[in-house]
């Protein structure tokens, strides 16, 4: 790598109109999120939970997702476009970080570069349709990346304090961006010319600043050990020999299909599109387009990830991986993309790719949008079909005044809140703590019987009401609600 690439901000006009016409794309998601439904998304359902309160951890998940978003709902309140705000605003800064990461390497492709992370399902697409934790951890991730490639250029010590910073935060992110810090550092000790970077005084400062940051929910998770490892082991379906050496090579083979199933749309465009163009140039005398150091290092990180895979797997047990757990990991291949490239590809070529993944952009834009109304025309709801503000008309027709509110599922507590900010939300197992007005909110075909044992009254008649999911017209698709409606001294 250069010493003499640019580090600062990018001033080339093309970054900035990609970043103009992001900041564009996630406002009008975030429109489209809070119009189309009141209902919350599993992923948003759980932090509308998670945030009536702040702790130093949340079940098997780390909690710098739920605190943002707990700052967020103190200037919105608990709200759908609380949620939404956070969340475009994070994928927002994960294009924007990715793009400043790619700068010194790519210089005015760096927009496009970023942009091109929409051809990546996971991020392109799931990551709108329901995803925190993960949304956070990438954004931490390009952050984190964005200040490596500086502090590998350039370093200084600022940039060791704050790649320390980076570290910690991811950890509380998300715990599997330990493996992209490690793959970073895994990739500078393996290259001549980086390795000096990391034997240096300032590396040991770093670790301490990424201890400092992590001590306090470190200390949380030791002493709730089994809470946070139970669910990511059941997720990965470990196995502990019974499965034997054909259940690990199983696990090989999911890493793989998870990988593949991130990447594959991204590279059959990018490889038409780009790779072929830039291929035909190389072949004409084309020179290079980065040198033979930078396309070390990406082969590196690579060459790191796979060996980890494949650990995990026959090593380590994992027989089960998840795409999203890649993403993290792989957010930066357009990034790597564009590195490997044998020279610079045909401006023709760059401004095809360009469109492309506009029209990308603006398919994906309504596929969202148009994904609940969907569900509930086909008959087929799903929880962003949940009739939340029908229902919550209901609940103040018979109950003008709400102190407290007792509701069964969880999933029907968190879409309750936003519809009643000012009420003290309780979950069945915490129904004792009810004071005032409390009302008692069931779901499901018993749900009668429900809200008569959340509220201890057997004898009670409730409320009850069959209500159409949102989008939709089968009455076969009604579902059925009850209240009953107490004074609690």
């Amino acid at each position: 790598m250069s010493s003499s690439a640019h580090v600062g901000l990018p001033p080339d006009s093309g970054v900035r109109r990609w970043i103009w016409i992001a900041f564009a794309y996630f406002a009008l998601q975030a429109l489209s999120r809070v119009l189309v439904s009141p209902a919350p998304e599993l992923d948003e359902a759980e932090q509308l939970l998670w945030t009536r309160h702040l702790a130093w951890g949340y079940g098997a998940q780390p909690p710098l997702y739920t605190w943002l978003q707990w700052a967020v709902f103190q200037i919105t309140g608990p709200s759908i476009a609380g949620l939404a705000l956070l969340k475009n605003l994070l994928l927002l800064g994960t294009y924007a970080a990715l793009a400043w990461a790619a700068w010194p390497l790519v210089g005015s492709a760096a927009g496009l570069v970023a942009a091109a992370m929409l051809w990546l399902p996971q991020i392109g697409w799931e990551s709108q349709r329901d995803l925190t934790h993960t949304v956070l951890a990438t954004a931490c991730a390009a952050l984190a990346l964005g200040v490596f490639v500086r502090l590998m250029l350039r370093p200084r010590p600022a940039l060791y304090l704050a790649f320390g910073a980076a570290v910690g935060f991811g950890l509380l992110a998300k715990y599997n961006l330990l493996i992209l810090h490690a793959l970073l550092v895994g990739t500078a000790l393996v290259s001549p010319t980086l390795r000096d970077r990391v034997f240096s005084r300032w590396t040991l400062a770093a670790v301490a600043v990424a201890l400092l940051v992590v001590l306090p929910h470190a200390a949380w998770a030791l002493q709730h050990a089994a809470e946070v490892t139970r669910g990511t082991a059941q997720k990965m379906a470990l196995d502990h020999g019974d499965g034997g050496f054909v259940a690990r090579l199983a696990g090989v083979w999911s890493a793989v299909n998870a990988v593949v199933s991130m990447v594959a749309l991204w590279g059959l465009v990018f490889g038409l599109m780009v790779v072929r163009p830039a291929w035909r140039a190389a072949r004409a005398g084309a020179a290079p387009a980065q040198p033979p150091q930078v396309r070390r290092a990406v082969l590196v990180y690579f060459g790191l990830l796979a060996l980890m895979l494949v650990a995990m797997a026959l090593a380590g047990g994992v027989t089960h991986f998840k795409g999203r757990w890649m993403q993290p990991m792989l957010f930066l291949v357009p990034l790597a993309g564009w590195l490997l490239l044998p020279a610079a590809p045909p401006a023709a070529a760059v401004r095809r790719f360009e469109l492309a993944t506009v029209v990308l952009a603006a398919l994906l834009l309504v596929g969202i949008t148009l994904r609940a109304p969907l569900a509930g025309w086909k008959a087929d709801p799903d929880e962003l079909n949940e009739p939340v503000g029908a229902l919550a008309g209901e609940l103040r027709a018979v109950a003008p005044r709400v102190d407290t509110l007792v509701v069964s599922p969880p999933r029907l507590a968190a879409g309750l809140r936003p519809q009643f900010p000012q009420a003290r939300l309780l979950l069945p197992a915490e129904a004792a703590a009810a004071r005032g007005v409390t009302v008692y909110v069931a779901a499901g075909e018993d749900a009668a019987d429900e809200a008569r044992t959340l509220a201890a009254q057997p004898d009670a008649r409730p409320h009850e009401w069959t209500l159409l999911p949102l989008y939709t017209r089968d009455a076969r698709q009604a579902r059925r609600y009850a209240a009953l409606v107490i004074r609690r001294d």
